[in-house]
């Protein structure tokens, strides 16, 4: 009885050890704040882009729009789509108000260059300076190549190019649609030139474009700087 009563106070008194657990050493949580700022900035700038890839998809959207209004006025006119030499403004007032009905389409509202700040009076005069955002190419057919461009982003550097007073300068990408009615997203080079098709010059000097006499490339009408 002695032994089995020694046995049981010395099972009682037993202490179970704790499990203590390990932090972390320095140089873990060095790796950790690492990772953490390294995933930081590969998501602010997506983030921050966000926006203006939002505004990218419904300009393009609007842009399909345009080139449905430009199809219909050239199958009315024997193929041959709105002139002018004076403005794209001026060649867009033609598709009004048979093949058109709004201005909000030729509207972009982060182009502060050709854009007013504020949308398109849509009962004043039509398609005034400040409410056209797309260059176009007057004079063309629906005889040229279907990947020929038409209408595109206004240009702020010259033809075929764009600088940092460009909408879509922080994406590098402008939307441009062809007489096929598509609307293509295209990467500017390091120039801020929209490459053409080999990916060496410049899209807008292409033979259809630039041996044809008859065309000619226009920009938007620049808003009122009061505005």
């Amino acid at each position: 009885m002695v032994a089995v009563s020694s046995n049981a106070n010395r099972n009682h008194n037993m202490t179970i050890p704790k499990k203590c657990g390990r932090g972390f050493t320095l140089i873990e949580l060095l790796v950790v704040i690492a990772i953490i700022a390294t995933l930081a900035s590969i998501s602010v700038p997506a983030i921050q882009s966000a926006p203006m890839r939002a505004r990218m998809v419904r300009s393009s959207s609007d842009a399909r729009n345009v080139l449905l209004a430009l199809t219909s006025y050239a199958t009315e006119n024997g193929g041959l789509y709105p002139e002018s030499s004076d403005s794209a403004n001026a060649a867009f007032r033609k598709l009004f108000p048979q093949h058109c009905d709004q201005e909000a389409m030729f509207y972009l509202r982060n182009d502060r260059l050709h854009c007013n700040t504020k949308a398109p009076d849509e009962g004043g005069h039509i398609l005034a300076p400040g409410e056209n955002h797309w260059a176009y190419v007057s004079g063309l057919t629906d005889s040229k190549k279907s990947n020929t461009p038409i209408i595109m982003d206004a240009f702020t550097d010259g033809i075929g190019s764009y600088d940092g007073d460009h909408a879509w300068n922080r994406l590098g990408q402008v939307p441009v649609g062809t007489l096929d009615g598509s609307i293509q997203t295209r990467n500017l080079n390091a120039d801020g030139i929209v490459p053409d098709y080999s990916g060496k010059g410049n899209l807008f000097e292409i033979p259809a474009i630039d041996d044809d006499d008859l065309v000619e490339i226009l920009n938007p009408e620049r808003r009122h700087k009061s505005d």
